[in-house]
């Protein structure tokens, strides 16, 4: 039988194979959980897959290296070297929002991370993703934690500076420089309006954002330098929609509202900017401009000064300060403003000299411009670029001591562009004057009536009259691109015979160099035979004139009643003596006049009010390779030099001794040196005194204008007024690339405008005279800054070719240098502008005549009424063609006064006489001028259009030397001479007569 074995040892084995068991699954237990702490333990996870990340990553397996990283983060999400180990495999793989949700990922409060943190997204929000205003607010959020971290400052400092806002960015890179960085962004600092040029990353972000307001801010700039003023003025009222605070932005708006004449808007604008935008230098500028347009003068002159205040670099508000004060009367504080004009214009031709050489800049160059920097003021910058010196030469001595010298200067000094010391506003006071109080009243020049058609056309009669004249230029064929290539020859228009007939002079060049012995060139004469042809009379008339011809002055010098001629040359320069026989005599020797200068334009007037013509010689550049010296573009191809690359030459003044010999008086006569690249000249009576000023149209550097303001108890000498009276620069407080002058009364307030022609991209320039002597710049409110802007204008002319009474505008144009494969034009069609004394408006080509449909390299121009008819005619030099002879053939003209004039008492050619014409209780002014054109001396004579008048009720002259002569119920369409103090005496020809 069986039975259960209950024995005790059974018992015991069973129970020790359990114990065994229970051991067995114990040890397993505790394997089994040290197996899953190994694999499983966070801790322990996170290192293993941190490190396969890292290997993976160092290896170039981001999607891997990221996969593992991601798993780090899902085991432990505030884990910082995961997060950003994701987010860089993230951005190898161009996944750069996935990148940015990483970062988001940190939970921390450890500053450096969160530092770095920013640094990363902000980079991926500027240049990956293009999110500018999110870029911006990250890379402030790390400043916010580091304010001297170099790559936020840097970065923010490019993202503002790449969406307009230089103003903005300028704190950020002058903390660069006190870091003693090396960094490009010094030249975002160097230009008032600078900017990071990227235009296509500016479209992009705009594509890519479109509620992001900063990209529209940058493109809003670059339609602005493009003239699309329109397009600019909308792209900132959609930046402004997108971003109220973007203050920026509102101010540029004012900006094109002010550019564009829309005052009833600007005005509005004005009451409803933020008032963060009071800290703008620009938004004072604006004020201050529209005060002055809307005659404020004294609140204009507050708003240049808060201005001032806060941009003392900028030539715009101490240039109007300069005039608008000297115009009070306030002589001493307007002299302060105009010397650091001075000193900012001497900044800017260093820079551009120096940023425009295609090798790199010596050690000395440098220096030099870091020595520019510091005479205005602007010591970091000046560090700045003398640290970039020592860094490349570390054993210059002179870069070590001036280094050392400037540490002092910045140390604990503000991070602004100019120091305060050196900012004259802040030395004086002017808040006495009263803040602008804008009336929404204002009419916009849109709804003026402007001309639309014309009855004006004229013909080239050149060659049917026999004025066949070619000029020059001492190459053939193609350009070599020397200097003295572009310049052009002079026209003289002079009646050398007294017969009547206005004669023309043309100045010829030379083949180069001027050493060459055989030369085939000569000036030429032309006699104009009864207005039936002209006919050359150089060798009879004993003239052998084969210097390098430039411009021509007409003017009696010996006062025996015939015109005599001085000639402008590159060398020396000639006078030729009428000898009243048709013939001219050389007495340059004897008069001692020649100089050895690269004379451009000349001018023969009376400069020291003692009756007789003094000689004022305009000089352009010196240098040892002056002629020869030829410059490169950055590809190395050949191009035309800059006037920056050269120093000015010295202009000349020769006063006339009355015994046929002149003195060179230029150091004693003039107030300042004369070296500022002069190309045109004119001669008038500014002021109403009879004393003659001269202005002088220099090559991108401020104009001079010499005005005589001596009295009975002081020496006779010409004080340079220039920036005091407002024509040294342009309404932006540039200097421009000026060429010639013309002059006249636009607005019919008794007093003579100034309009004077410039380089491409820049318009030309109309000076309306607001106050007698004192000028302003209104070229846009007049309507000639956009139709200027893409010419290169030379000679220019006021003339009443229609004879209403109302002047029209010429100009030749034509560039100096063939840059077409640069997209840029050569020859250029002629320009004529009717106006009605708000507006011009530029006449369509097509019913002028076919030379206005013709593009020419245009040069020199002056005016003569060749046939007698009453209709004045323009005679305009080329370099690629004949000359022109412009017969004036407009029908339905009006009625005419044509006036001659003899000086007694006053100087022999009467420049400086002033007459106004009275018909029907309106009053048209007109004065006898010299030397206005380009390289050009114009017919002596004036020709008032006086509309369907059949009578003049008062004719008044007033001579220079204070003499006034009134005639009443003049008859119209005549000509007429007058001897100072005679009688009018009709010269009009019989409409039969032969001569």
């Amino acid at each position: 039988m069986s039975a259960k074995d209950n024995s005790p040892l059974t018992q015991s084995r069973s129970n020790r194979r359990r114990v065994g068991l229970g051991i067995v699954l114990l040890i397993l237990a505790i394997c089994g959980w040290v197996t899953w702490y190994q694999l499983w333990s966070p801790n322990v996870s996170t290192e293993r897959l941190m490190q396969q990340a890292k290997r993976d990553h160092a290896m170039g397996r981001e999607q891997q290296a990221e996969r593992k990283a991601a798993q780090v983060l899902n085991i432990n999400p505030g884990l910082d070297e995961a997060v950003f180990l994701a987010a860089e495999c993230a951005v190898s793989q161009e996944k750069y929002q996935h990148a940015l949700d990483y970062l988001n990922q940190l939970q921390t409060s450890k500053s450096d991370v969160l530092l770095r943190a920013a640094l990363f997204t902000a980079d991926l929000q500027h240049y990956q993703l293009s999110r500018f205003t999110d870029a911006e607010q990250s890379y402030r959020r790390a400043l916010d934690l580091d304010s001297e971290n170099i790559q936020a400052n840097s970065n923010l400092a490019r993202l503002l500076g790449l969406c307009g806002r230089r103003t903005d960015a300028i704190p950020h890179v002058l903390k660069l420089i006190r870091l003693g960085v090396e960094t490009d962004l010094l030249m975002l600092l160097a230009r008032e309006s600078g900017v990071i040029h990227d235009q296509d990353a500016l479209k992009r972000a705009n594509v890519e954002v479109r509620d992001d307001a900063n990209p529209l801010l940058g493109l809003a700039w670059h339609a602005a330098e493009n003239e699309q003023t329109e397009r600019a003025i909308q792209l900132l009222r959609d930046a402004i929609d997108r971003q109220p605070d973007l203050i920026a932005a509102h101010v540029a708006l004012g900006r094109q509202l002010l550019i564009t004449g829309r005052f009833n808007e600007l005005f509005l604008w004005e009451k409803q900017i933020p008032p963060e935008a009071e800290h703008y230098s620009e938004t004072w500028l604006i004020r201050a401009q529209a005060a002055e347009k809307e005659g404020l003068k004294e609140a204009a002159i507050r708003c240049y000064w808060e201005a001032a205040l806060r941009a003392p670099e900028s030539k715009l508000p101490n240039f109007r300060l300069a005039t608008l004060l000297f115009e009070t009367g306030d002589t001493e504080t307007a002299e302060k403003f105009a010397e650091h004009v001075d000193q900012l214009q001497k900044l800017n031709v260093t820079q551009d000299r120096i940023f425009s050489m295609n090798d790199q800049p010596s050690i000395e160059s440098v220096l030099e411009l870091a020595r520019s920097y510091e005479s205005v003021g602007r010591f970091w910058e000046a560090y700045a670029w003398c640290l970039l010196s020592v860094r490349v030469n570390p054993l210059h001595q002179n870069a070590q001591l001036y280094l050392n010298e400037l540490k002092k200067q910045v140390e604990g000094i503000a991070l602004q562009l100019t120091a305060n010391t050196a900012n004259v506003a802040k030395s004086v006071d002017l808040s006495m004057y009263p803040l602008p109080n804008f009336h929404e009243s204002h009419k916009s020049p849109d709804n003026i009536s402007l001309i639309t058609s014309s009855t004006i056309s004229v013909r080239d009669d050149a060659q049917a009259n026999g004025l066949n004249f070619q000029y020059f230029n001492g190459t053939q064929g193609s350009p070599s691109r020397r200097m003295f290539e572009f310049t052009g020859g002079g026209i003289g228009v002079l009646d050398f015979d007294m017969d009547g007939f206005a004669d023309i002079y043309f100045t010829q060049g030379r083949p180069w160099p001027l050493n060459t012995q055989v030369n085939h060139f000569s000036d030429r004469l032309f006699r104009n035979r009864g207005a039936t042809r002209f006919d050359d009379v150089t060798s009879g008339g004993g003239i052998r004139e084969s210097g390098f011809g430039q411009g021509v002055a007409v003017g009696d010098f010996n006062t025996d009643g015939f015109p005599d001629l001085y000639v402008a040359n590159i060398g020396a320069n000639y006078l030729w003596m009428n000898n009243g026989d048709g013939t001219f005599s050389d007495v340059t020797l004897v008069a001692e006049v020649g100089g050895n200068q690269w004379t451009t334009s000349c001018v023969l007037a009376d400069l020291n009010s003692d009756g007789l013509a003094d000689i004022y010689a305009v000089n352009y550049l010196t240098a040892e390779d002056v002629f020869e010296r030829v410059c490169k573009h950055p590809d190395g191809t050949p191009r035309a030099c800059l006037p920056f690359h050269f120093e000015g030459e010295t202009d000349r003044v020769w006063l006339n001794d009355g015994n046929g010999h002149f003195t060179d008086a230029t150091k004693e006569f003039l107030s300042v040196k004369p070296n500022g690249k002069g190309l045109g000249v004119a001669v008038w009576d500014s002021d109403g005194t009879g004393k003659l000023s001269l202005l002088v149209a220099n090559d991108t550097g401020p104009n001079f204008f010499f005005v005589n303001e001596s009295n009975s108890n002081s020496k006779i000498s010409l004080q340079e007024r220039g920036t005091l009276a407002g024509l040294a620069l342009n309404e932006d407080g540039k200097a421009e690339g000026c060429m010639g002058i013309s002059l006249g009364d636009l607005n019919d307030d008794g007093e003579l405008d100034v309009h004077i022609t410039n380089f491409l991209s820049e318009s030309n320039t109309i000076y309306t005279n607001s106050t007698t002597g004192f000028y302003e710049d209104r070229t846009r409110m007049l309507g000639l800054h956009a139709p200027t802007l893409n010419v290169l204008g030379f000679g220019t002319q006021f003339l009443d070719m229609d004879l209403d009474g109302r002047l029209e505008l010429f100009v030749s144009n034509g560039h100096v240098d063939d840059l077409r494969q640069y997209g840029r034009p050569y020859q250029m069609r002629p320009h004529l502008y009717q106006g009605n004394g708000q507006r011009f408006l530029k006449v369509d080509a097509t019913t002028l005549g076919p030379y206005f449909q013709q593009q020419r390299l245009g040069r020199s121009v002056a005016r003569i009424d060749w046939n007698r008819d009453g209709r004045e005619d323009l005679i305009v030099g080329h370099l690629d063609g004949g000359s022109a002879l412009l017969t004036n053939t407009s029908v339905s003209t009006g009625h005419f006064l044509s006036l001659r004039f003899f000086g007694v008492e006053s100087n022999r050619d009467a420049i400086g006489t002033t007459i106004q014409v009275r018909i029907n209780g309106n009053t048209i002014t007109r004065q006898l001028t010299a030397g206005d054109g380009y390289q050009a001396s114009n017919e002596r004579r004036i020709v008032v259009g006086v509309g369907r008048a059949s009578l003049i009720d008062e004719l008044i002259v007033r001579w220079t030397s204070g003499k006034v002569q009134k005639f009443e119920n003049v008859p119209v369409s005549q000509e007429m001479w007058l001897l100072e103090g005679g009688n009018l005496i009709s010269m009009t020809l019989d409409a039969d007569s032969d001569s």
